[in-house]
C-alpha cells in the first residue's frame, strides 16, 4: 500500500529526535545490533530526502527514560511558535528498539538501562511520549519500529489532547505482528524489518 504524502518537514520549526536502543544489561533481554544503524538510517533520510538537515538529533543507546523525555521536550520547545515565525512547527519522534508491555497493555520503550521485557521502571513509557506532545505547541509525527507497537493503539483510552483540545495524531506503527506479540529481529539482522521501508 502506497503511503500518503507526509507533511513538509523542510522549514526551520520542524524538529525530531530519532531513538535507537540496541544494548542492555546482562542477559534477560537480547540485544538488537540492528536497531542503532536503522535508526541512523532513519535520521539520514530525515536530514538528505526530507531537508531537515541539522535539526535532527540522534540519541543511541539512551542511559534512561529522562534522557529521551528531555530531547523530546527541547524538540518540542524548539518548534513552538515565535515572534520571527508564528506558525506552529512539527515534532518528529522516531524509535527503534525493543517495545515493552506494561501494566494494563500498555506500550513502553526500551532504553539502555532495561534488563527484561518487564523491566518498565528503566523504559520510557509510550503515554509520556504522548503527554509531552499533547502538551506542545507544535504538530506531533510519531514512527515507532519496535515490538508490541501496535499497543500505542489504545481503543480503550481518549487520545491525549493538547492546550487547544485537538487529539494528537496516532503513531504511524511499524510492525509485522498484531500489538499482543512481540515482532523480534534476528541478532544477525543488519537492519530491522520495518525502518528500511521507511528510509
Amino acid at each position: 500500500m502506497p503511503l500518503r504524502r507526509g507533511p513538509d518537514l523542510t522549514g526551520p520549526g520542524c524538529h525530531a529526535v530519532v531513538v535507537g536502543t540496541g544494548r542492555h544489561p546482562g542477559d534477560r533481554l537480547h540485544d538488537l545490533p540492528a536497531a542503532v544503524p536503522s535508526a541512523q538510517a532513519l535520521a539520514e533520510t530525515l536530514r538528505t530526502h526530507c531537508g531537515m538537515g541539522d535539526r535532527v538529533r540522534v540519541l543511541t543507546d539512551p542511559a534512561s527514560p529522562s534522557e529521551v523525555l528531555e530531547a523530546l521536550a527541547e524538540a518540542a520547545d524548539r518548534a513552538a511558535p515565535t515572534e520571527e515565525r508564528p506558525e506552529s512547527g512539527i515534532v518528529v519522534f522516531c524509535f527503534v528498539g525493543h517495545g515493552l508491555r506494561g501494566p494494563g497493555g500498555r506500550l513502553y520503550l526500551a532504553t539502555a538501562a532495561t534488563k527484561s521485557l518487564t523491566d518498565t521502571a528503566h523504559a520510557v513509557p509510550y503515554a509520556e511520549i504522548e503527554r509531552y506532545l499533547g502538551d506542545a505547541a507544535a504538530d506531533p509525527v510519531l514512527i515507532l519500529d519496535c515490538c508490541f507497537a501496535g499497543n500505542a493503539r489504545e481503543p480503550d483510552r481518549a487520545p491525549a489532547r493538547t492546550r487547544s483540545a485537538r487529539p494528537v495524531p496516532r503513531a504511524a506503527i511499524c510492525s509485522d505482528r498484531p500489538s499482543a506479540t512481540p515482532s523480534p529481529t534476528p541478532p544477525w539482522a543488519p537492519s530491522t524489518p520495518c525502518s528500511p521501508a521507511i528510509c
